[in-house]
């Protein structure tokens, strides 16, 4: 038997399986240019080290315009799995609420650090009173308040008129009516003028402070009933958000920007471990397979030879 017949296709399994591994290799080493005297050696550094820039902005295009694109995103945010999911949060988180002994002021502080939270009341207080002092005080409140207390001295006064003492008071000089009636307006309005922003303020802190005292879980419970339709305004906010502005949002974003960005702050390592970690076992198909071209090569070669 001729020798050939065994040594051709081994030698070329070994050639094959050898050249396709050092030709994977080279995609990711040398990391850096060799020099020999100055030249710079051929296919150094590594293709992927080399056109890491380019690779980057390759993957980020594809990304962005392939595989997260904005029809993709609404998409996967409005399917019927997804809402699955956010009604599970709301239930477990409504859930959480219902048998919760925070008070609306535990959340305040949550959300908020202490000088926030303290600043943000202040200003509702402030606010709330400030609004309620103009609005007491503007012309048609004081006419409406001035009407009102007119009317019920009148009132009040022809209920006493049934007294002969008042009766006869009253007949000896009828303008005392008008009068009485003056003075007692005119000093309610200097009252409500003066010192009712102080009595406001009090009073708002007051219902303010006893809002923020009551407990979320009783709040909750209260409205255990409308728990569906909270899930259901929930659900619809979150579809309108995504719908009206999720375009805007990665537009924003600029998702190929930011994998390209996110891959060329990688390490040469790290993008090496990373397409290592998607196509090792592929790449080790390609080396075994040249060794299997190399075998067969080697047993067509005596044939024509």
């Amino acid at each position: 038997m001729n020798s050939a017949y065994v040594t051709a296709p081994l030698v070329g399994a070994l050639i094959g399986y050898i050249t396709n591994f050092i030709a994977i290799k080279m995609l990711f080493k040398p990391l850096e240019a060799k020099y020999i005297f100055g030249i710079r050696i051929p296919f150094t550094p590594g293709i992927i080290p080399r056109e890491k820039a380019r690779l980057a902005r390759s993957i980020g295009i594809a990304v962005g315009e392939k595989l997260l694109t904005d029809e993709i995103i609404i998409d996967t945010l409005t399917s019927p799995y997804f809402h699955q999911k956010i009604e599970q949060f709301i239930d477990q988180k409504l859930a959480e609420v219902q048998h919760s002994n925070k008070t609306l002021t535990d959340v305040i502080h949550y959300l908020l650090d202490d000088a926030e939270s303290e600043n943000i009341l202040i200003n509702i207080q402030k606010d709330v009173a400030d609004f309620l002092y103009q609005k007491i005080n503007s012309p048609e409140v004081m006419e409406k308040i001035s009407l009102y207390i007119s009317q019920s001295l009148v009132n009040y006064i022809e209920k006493q008129s049934a007294n002969p003492l008042i009766k006869m008071a009253l007949g000896f000089n009828k303008g005392i009516i008008d009068s009485i009636i003056d003075i007692i307006t005119g000093k309610i309005k200097e009252l409500l003028y003066t010192d009712s922003r102080a009595v406001i303020e009090s009073l708002v802190q007051d219902e303010i402070q006893g809002i923020l005292n009551l407990e979320i879980g009783n709040l909750s419970q209260k409205a255990s009933d409308k728990i569906p339709e909270i899930r259901e305004m929930a659900l619809n906010i979150f579809n309108r958000i995504i719908k009206n502005n999720i375009r805007t949002v990665t537009a924003l974003l600029d998702i190929p920007s930011i994998v390209e960005r996110r891959i060329n702050d990688f390490d040469i390592l790290e993008v090496e471990q990373l397409i290592l970690s998607v196509v090792d076992k592929e790449l080790k198909a390609i080396i075994w397979l040249g060794a299997l071209l190399g075998l067969i090569m080697g047993f067509l070669m005596p044939l024509f030879s």
